[in-house]
Parts: C-alpha cells; structure tokens; sequence
C-alpha cells in the first residue's frame, strides 16, 4: 500500500557576512572603496541610508534576506532628492552589483502573502561580494602604508641633504646639481601619488649620495676633519664588507641633551601605549658611528636589514648613515610598526638613532631568550626612555655585536 509522505520544503538560504563581521563593516568597507567602485557621492549617500534601513542581525542570518523595506519616498526625503533621482541612484547601484531590486510594479516595498512574498531592496549581491571588497580595501590600506613610508624616506633624505649642503657651504664648496634637486623639491607630498613619490625619492637620494661624497672627498684632501666630525673609518676585512660612515649627517640640528644610561636597557611590551606626539625639527644624534663602525653595524643586524642595506646602497659603495636611515623607514611596513612610531622616534632622538632603534629591535627579534614580539611597541618604549633620559642604545647595540661575534 503506497502511502503519501508529506516532505517540507527546505527553507531558502541566503548569503551572510563571513567570519564575525557585522553590518557596520559593510558600511565601513564601500565608503573606503567608494572610489575603486565608481561611486559618487550621492549613490554613496543612498547606499548607506538603505543599508542602515536594514536589521542588522539579518545579515548573518542565512534564513532572512538583508532588505531594506523603507517606502522610495521616505528614503528620497531622509537624502534630500527627488525620487526620481532616488530610483537612478538604485539603478546604478543594481548595475554595479551592490543590490537587487526586487519591486512590485507599483514599487511597493514590504512582506506580503504571509511573509512569503518579499518586495525591496535586497542586499544579497553585496554580501556576496564582500569578500572582494575587503581585498579592495586591504589593498588600498597597503598602498597608503606605502605612500606614507615614502613620504618620510622623501623627508629624511631630504633633511640630509640640506645638511650636507650646509657643510660644504661651510667648506666654500658648491654642488650645483644637488642644490638644485633641493630649491625644486615640492614642500608638501600629500598630492603625491605612490610612483610620483618613488621617482622623487629616487632623485633626492642621488642627490644627497653626490653630495655626500663630494663631502668625504672635500675633507680627505683636507687632511683635516670639520671640527666635532668623526674622522672616516672603514673596515676593509674580507668578513665585513667595506663600510664607511658619512661626517655630514651625524650632528643633530638642534641641540640636545645627552640621554645616554649604562644601567638602563630598552624595554617594550605588546600593550605599550601609542600616543601621538607633535613633530619638531629632527636631526641626527652624534656618536654612535664613533663608537661603532657602519661594518659593525651590518654585522650586527639581522639578516632582513641586511637585506634592506644592500638593496639601498649603490653598487659597490660603503655604507653610510644615510643608508641605515633609509633601511630603517623601509622595513617599518614588513616589522608592522606604524609609521607615527617612526615620527615619535625621530622627533626624541634624530633620524640616526631611531634608525638604529630599528635595527636593535629587529635583530631582537630572533634572539632565544625575550625576543621582541612588538616591535612597534618597542619602538614605543624606546621613543618614551630616550623622551625621559634612560634609554641605552649603546648597551642594545654593544649586546648586539656580542651576540653575533
């Protein structure tokens, strides 16, 4: 005997936000990638309104499509459009797979026939397409991570350049090309793109770099090194590559006291506070090529500065503080320390110093016992004893030279 099994229907399924994100993150995500999108700022404006008209718990919810059921004429009237430009609006948005309209003829919006029949907007191909517009964004938030580092690379060579000018100045010496790279630098970068950074960064780079070796060589034939430079030391051993110092970048440009302490070693934990500060002028710290050679230095890094130093330095040529600068700026991004950590420290200590705090916390990484977890908070903690006078860099360095002897 056949007997009549009665089966339910499954319910239909709807896409939902992956992971623990919210509808708030959608919000989030089309306004940083409005532009990559094509979105003006109207059909911004209207995407977000609709969006907001929606429950949030619906869009994690895999029984309940995310709809927004406001009433056009509500929704014209909360942007402060017309309907008619209201329904281009979603048009476009539906063109550009961010929503789906589905209306009555009559464009009434709401549940009907029990809750079956559901009429409005529904927001089902952006939850789709979420995954996609987080990779949008995360390629924008890398790009200005970038733009930023290069706009401080920009910054500091530029800083060494104008010094190093000043010195020859000093010295009755001109460097026609180089003071002209400095006279028509723009003096803000914030219009600057990324490849219109890298190709100013490549100009004041090698202007800075001539100008420096037309400085070793002005007090080579001297004889005798500008008063309070260190003279030029080079370690020519086949185990440390030949590196050199550069005199013209290791005085600061204001004057500071010295904050050097040999019972106090740098510190930094996971949590340490970041706190913005303001930005003065920065220089460069003396001493610490007077105590440690460039090759010392090189050999006390790890193995990724390492990397960063060779590929910053011309073929060939000694390594100078110019290049620890630069390679400290460079690998902000691969340590994941924020680039107003770097402004903190140079603002405390100069450029020179906070390059080689980079480069202590680096190395500190790989070592056995404590190894840095945080780098940005470590550079932090250094920024805040060097602040406060008991920050020892020399011990962090002299630890590191021992560790690797």
């Amino acid at each position: 005997m056949l007997t009549n099994q009665l089966r339910a229907e499954p319910e239909e399924s709807y896409p939902t936000l992956p992971g623990r994100f919210q509808r708030s993150d959608v919000e989030r995500l089309v306004t940083a990638c409005s532009a990559p999108l094509g979105l003006s700022s109207a059909c911004l404006r209207a995407l977000l309104v609709m969006i907001q008209a929606t429950r949030p718990s619906d869009w994690r919810d895999e029984t309940r499509d995310a709809v927004c059921f406001m009433q056009q004429a509500q929704v014209a009237a909360r942007l402060g459009v017309t309907p008619r430009a209201l329904r281009y609006q979603e048009a476009r948005l539906e063109r550009l797979g961010l929503l789906k309209r589905n209306l009555a003829a009559d464009g009434s919006r709401g549940r009907f026939a029990g809750g079956e029949l559901i009429q409005g907007i529904s927001f089902a191909p952006l939850i789709e397409s979420f995954p996609h517009l987080l990779r949008i964004v995360e390629q924008l938030e890398a790009e200005e991570r970038e733009r930023q580092i290069l706009k401080r690379r920009v910054s500091a060579s530029r800083r060494i350049l104008s010094q190093t000018l000043s010195r020859l100045a000093a010295l009755d010496k001109v460097a026609p090309g180089p003071a002209e790279i400095l006279e028509t630098m723009p003096r803000r970068y914030d219009g600057l793109g990324e490849s219109e950074l890298r190709t100013l960064l490549r100009c004041v780079d090698n202007a800075t770099r001539e100008a420096l070796q037309l400085l070793e060589m002005q007090q080579d034939s001297s004889g005798v090194p500008e008063n309070s430079f260190r003279p030029h030391i080079q370690d020519t051993t086949k185990e440390n590559p030949v590196c050199s110092g550069s005199s013209a970048i290791e005085r600061t440009a204001r004057k500071r006291a010295d904050c050097i302490k040999t019972d106090a070693a740098p510190f930094g934990t996971a949590s340490y506070y970041e706190k913005k500060r303001g930005l003065a002028d920065r220089g460069f710290k003396p001493g610490y090529l007077e105590t440690f050679t460039p090759a010392q230095l090189y050999e006390a890094a790890s193995p990724d500065m390492q990397m960063y130093l060779d590929a910053g330095r011309r073929s060939g040529s000694t390594l100078t503080a110019h290049d620890f600068i630069q390679a400290a700026i460079a690998i902000l991004p691969a340590l994941g320390v924020n680039a107003s950590a770097w402004d903190d420290a140079a603002d405390a200590m100069g450029d020179l110093p906070a390059a080689l705090c980079v480069l202590v916390l680096d190395a500190n990484r790989y070592r056995p016992v404590n190894p840095v977890w945080s780098p940005g908070g470590m550079l932090r903690a250094m920024t805040e004893r060097a602040r406060n006078g008991s920050l020892n860099l020399h011990g962090s360095l002299i630890a590191l030279q021992r560790r690797v002897g």
